[in-house]
């Protein structure tokens, strides 16, 4: 059997491994076990937390380095143990809970491995059947700010999240990283996380050049991890700039794009 073109596979996973569902298309998962089996080394990397990113790794029967929160931690699974984790700092995290508390906007509150909201909201129901992660009730979400929150999630209405993140960059941009993961979920973390920095130090910690690295996404937490990689896919589902700066743009993950793509150029 030939060498793979590629050493390690950094996959998103909301509209890249999984289809319009939510779901792993079958030639998703057969094109990946294939990548695993021909010794490539797969990490998901994913703006999810780590309980919503593990059971992944469990449906595709594999193991290794997970990214979870956009950059902000990095684990190995199924062992649980934490290589990198970088939280919000506790004053940023109280700014970001004061102001959605004001403006009564959704927010997830992500501590260790809980998930955290004021109630459980339609949006929190929302949040909860896409992605399986069940929040917890906690009435005063600022107490729990020195904690330090591995980060905070919006979740509003697709038509305005884009101008929510445009109005929270403006104001915290300096401060944290803020980006639009989905129409509906504006995202905040450290200001030194990225895709980019939890796949390098996946990298690293496997001993792989990142000239060896493939990296898919769509969205615009995705940009920097495809500027990043040896070889950048965007699917064809994605936003315009993730598209602008990959090498290849796949077919959408809908139209088993990921395993057109891994067949193609990982393979």
């Amino acid at each position: 059997m030939r060498r793979p073109r590629f050493d390690l596979l950094a996959l998103d996973i909301d509209g890249t491994l999984l289809d319009d569902h939510f779901a792993i298309p079958p030639r998703h998962r057969e094109a990946v076990c294939a990548a695993k089996e021909a010794g490539v080394q797969i990490a998901l990397v994913s703006g999810r937390a780590l309980p919503a990113v593990r059971p992944y790794y469990a449906e595709l029967g594999i193991e290794g380095l997970a990214v979870s929160c956009n950059g902000a931690r990095v684990t190995r699974v199924p062992q649980g143990v934490d290589l990198f984790h970088r939280p919000l700092e506790p004053r940023h995290a109280e700014a970001i809970i004061r102001e959605c508390e004001a403006r009564d906007l959704h927010l997830n509150v992500y501590v260790g491995d809980h998930l955290y909201a004021r109630e459980y909201t339609p949006w929190a129901r929302l949040y909860h059947e896409r992605t399986g992660s069940r929040c917890e009730e906690h009435p005063d979400l600022a107490s729990l700010a020195a904690a330090g929150p591995t980060k905070l999630l919006i979740v509003s209405d697709s038509n305005t999240g884009a101008r929510l993140a445009d109005e929270f960059r403006a104001r915290f941009g300096g401060e944290l990283y803020v980006t639009l993961t989905m129409p509906e979920y504006v995202e905040f973390m450290h200001r030194d996380v990225s895709k980019a920095d939890g796949l390098a130090k996946t990298a690293q910690a496997l001993g792989i050049d990142r000239s060896r690295v493939a990296a898919a996404g769509d969205s615009y937490s995705d940009i920097s991890m495809i500027q990043w990689a040896g070889l950048g896919i965007a699917m064809a589902n994605g936003v315009e700039p993730c598209k602008a700066v990959a090498d290849v743009v796949a077919p959408p993950s809908s139209d088993n794009g990921l395993a057109w793509a891994i067949e193609q150029y990982v393979l």
